[in-house]
């Protein structure tokens, strides 16, 4: 893998379960709010019952229209979802 800002960039979203260390992690060609979404969808469907609580950075697509308005347009919105922006350092 490239790190520099070159087409075979890929870009790895991860999550982690604090309760049991379960990890999701997926890899994107791009850094975009479908995929991002898709992320999350992904972390809703393993997680069905409880809270969820996203800490993100500053990402375009974290906060986007498109990323705000998901959780409507779910099939179960996670009634328990919580976002929130933060840096991470």
């Amino acid at each position: 893998m490239d790190d520099s800002r070159g087409p075979e960039k890929t870009w790895v979203y991860g999550a982690l379960r604090v309760r049991d260390g379960k990890e999701l992690t997926q890899c994107a060609a791009s850094r975009n709010s479908t995929n991002y979404i898709a992320r999350l969808s992904d972390i809703e469907a393993d997680n069905p019952t409880g809270d969820i609580f996203i800490i993100t950075d500053n990402l375009s697509s974290h906060n986007s229209a498109q990323t705000r308005a998901w959780p409507s347009r779910a099939s179960s919105a996670p009634s328990g979802l919580h976002s929130h922006w933060g840096m991470l350092a």
